[in-house]
């Protein structure tokens, strides 16, 4: 089973730098992210651009085609956090901060908890902003 925890950090940013859903905002909404495999811990990891990660992951997710997914942070120059399809049931998922050997998951569960995460992250988002991802993609002001 593939769980993905975050703690959104309470930042209070400029209404402006709010309202342009640009990469300064991406930049400052961060959290604590820990994905969980099997109840085994994968990933944590503290100041993560959780914003960021979202976009990415909901711009992946709504491809007809899916290639390997790379989580290009603008924090790191090498990519954080990747799946790579192994067959047409299972991705892989790996990580250059990951606290053990990578694991295979099937791609209905893999999609199910990004979406959710997706999903939980935007309800958060617009109690404590008043935005959501889609936002960020339909402002065209962050490119991965």
């Amino acid at each position: 089973m593939l769980e993905i925890k975050y703690t959104l950090y309470d930042e209070t940013i400029d209404q402006e730098i709010v309202l342009e859903c640009g990469t300064h905002l991406i930049a400052l909404i961060e959290g604590d992210l820990k994905i969980i495999i099997n109840d085994i811990l994968f990933f944590d990891e503290p100041y993560m651009n959780l914003l960021e990660l979202s976009v990415q992951l909901y711009k992946w997710l709504h491809k007809v085609i899916k290639n390997d997914f790379m989580y290009n942070s603008i924090n790191n120059e090498e990519p954080v956090l990747n799946f790579h399809q192994i067959n047409n049931k299972y991705w892989g998922i790996n990580s250059i901060w990951e606290k053990c050997n990578s694991f295979n998951i099937r791609n209905s569960e893999l999609y199910k908890c990004l979406r959710t995460f997706i999903k939980s992250l935007d309800k958060d988002l617009l109690i404590k902003y008043g935005i959501k991802t889609i936002d960020i993609i339909k402002a065209k002001k962050y490119i991965p």
